[in-house]
């Protein structure tokens, strides 16, 4: 028998627009007065001259503007930055408020100088941003919706303003969407020698360009950085898609033939000791594929810590990384890389004591300052979620608290999903007989949330709900989704979120792939593992 369909198409209608002081003559906020108000508050006004000294240092930012022609009939009141602390695996995307009359506003941490933007109605606007600054943007608004970058402002406003008029290309498109067919068709060394060819030939071009270009010294390092960041990410990318790649075609005789065992000597191209390589977009890709490649040896370390596992992790983890990469070993990427592994880490220990015993080993094998400051912290917030907390007094909660007051009584699953994520979907069918089996379980609920960008397809939409048994299912509008995004902290999906029956948020971040154990271990009066594992 077919199941009826119990999803809903809800749009919550929550307005981002907070109360300004208004002009008593005309009843409303001059955007120009605004933006120079908010520019002379900002906290911090000078600028780095170079990335010398105090590259780190967490520190509010503000991306303050204005839309030229905006009306909220355009579709849209809101926008996403996608940010995070790249030094400790954490995510804290910033809603961007637009009010009525076309003033918008952000905020958010950044503990270094970065390359960011802001991405509105689902096309991106970029700037460069250093920490404790504010930066004031000006865009202008076509009848159709699409946004077009008039200025910058603020005492940031020239850099930005030489890095936007700086174009290279970087033939990213072109190498991603033929990847698997350059793999596929010739040795990986051609195609590496290619990409290498290619890094030469605009290091040229942009070098001869910025020579007799009038920009400041820290801008012509930023474009070079951007420039060897990229072609760097892009030649670990290539390793990583191989390694894919070559489990689905065995018998591609190029994806048989070992990697070149020279193959990631083109890292020695970096100065891997350079703060600006942590500037620019693609530094999130590059360190995150320097983690999982043979330059860093995370995961040599986890099979030898299955087999042994009263060795000290970080200890064996250094002595590791040496052995096998002495000139990297204790670069300042290298030991970004091993600070990165902190989190997933403190967030598995059973107690505050084993926390503190794996963030003191860390703590003996950085040489940075700046990396032990972070990691001392990351290990205070992390304590400090332990046992869960309960949501503010904010408009992003109220989104979250409207869809699942109902369930109060309950714990609470939340899967953030959408019909174009192959994993999200991976993870919903793998389990859809199991929500079966618990759908009258009088303490537990799977609660199922995407949004309605894109025009989704509800057709698809209905009958997926259906077939995989997801019983309490919501659309929200994108604006409710972004909220719901900042409210979370997460740039990507699929994410869960555990809730206690009470309301109090237990995990912002479930590990969903070990749920038969993480909830007996968090509601041992309601779930034992056995019952779930007949699930």
């Amino acid at each position: 028998m077919k199941l009826p369909i119990i999803a809903f198409f809800i749009f919550l209608n929550f307005s981002f627009a907070s109360a300004q002081t208004v002009s008593k003559q005309t009843g409303a906020v001059d955007p120009n007065s605004w933006i120079k108000q908010k520019l002379a508050a900002a906290k911090v006004k000078t600028v780095f001259k170079n990335y010398d000294k105090n590259f780190f240092g967490p520190d509010s930012v503000r991306i303050i503007g204005f839309i030229e022609g905006y009306s909220p009939k355009l579709g849209f009141n809101s926008g996403i930055i996608y940010c995070g602390n790249q030094l400790t695996r954490e995510d804290y995307p910033a809603t961007i408020r637009i009010y009525p009359d076309g003033r918008f506003e952000a905020s958010y941490l950044a503990v270094n100088p970065e390359m960011s933007y802001l991405s509105i109605n689902e096309r991106n606007y970029y700037y460069y941003i250093e920490p404790g600054h504010t930066l004031a943007m000006t865009l202008k608004a076509s009848l159709d919706g699409q946004l077009e970058l008039l200025q910058y402002g603020g005492p940031l406003a020239q850099e930005n303003q030489q890095l936007a008029d700086f174009k290279w290309e970087s033939n990213r498109r072109k190498f991603y969407d033929h990847v698997e067919q350059l793999l596929k068709e010739r040795p990986t060394q051609q195609t590496k020698e290619g990409v290498i060819a290619t890094w030469d030939s605009v290091r040229q071009d942009v070098n001869d360009r910025l020579k007799s270009a009038a920009y400041t010294p820290k801008v012509k390092h930023l474009i070079r950085s951007d420039v060897d960041v990229n072609y760097a990410a892009q030649l670990l990318d290539l390793q990583m898609y191989r390694e894919g790649i070559s489990k689905n075609d065995s018998l591609n005789p190029y994806l048989k033939s070992p990697l070149p065992e020279d193959y990631f000597d083109f890292i020695k191209r970096l100065d891997l000791n350079d703060p600006a390589l942590f500037v620019p977009r693609q530094f999130s890709t590059l360190i995150n594929r320097f983690e999982y490649s043979p330059l860093f040896p995370i995961t040599s370390l986890y099979r030898l810590m299955n087999s042994q596992r009263k060795l000290n992790f970080y200890q064996v983890l250094d002595s590791l990384n040496r052995k096998a990469n002495g000139p990297i070993a204790g670069t300042l990427v290298t030991e970004a890389a091993i600070l990165r592994t902190l989190k997933f880490r403190i967030s598995n220990a059973k107690d505050t004591v084993q926390m503190a015993e794996i963030s003191n080993d860390l703590l003996q094998v950085l040489t940075n300052k700046d990396l032990k400051k972070e990691a001392m912290a990351l290990n205070e917030r992390v304590k400090k979620s332990m046992g869960g907390y309960m949501l503010p007094q904010t408009t992003s909660a109220a989104v979250f608290k409207k869809l699942t007051d109902k369930y109060r009584g309950k714990v609470v699953l939340v899967d953030f999903w959408s019909e174009s994520c192959g994993p999200c979907r991976a993870g919903i069918e793998a389990m859809k007989e199991k929500r079966l089996k618990l759908k009258d379980n009088p303490n537990l609920v799977f609660v199922f949330v995407t949004d309605s960008s894109g025009t989704p397809d509800m057709n698809f939409y209905n009958d997926y709900v259906v077939k995989n048994h997801m019983f309490e299912s919501y659309i929200v509008s994108p604006d409710e989704y972004l909220a719901l995004r900042e409210l979370f902290k997460f740039n990507g999906i699929p994410r869960y979120i555990l809730m206690d029956p009470d309301g109090k948020i237990r995990n912002d971040n479930f590990p969903m792939h070990n749920w038969r154990y993480e909830l007996p271990k968090n509601y041992p009066q309601l779930f034992t593992f056995e019952q779930l594992q007949g699930s």
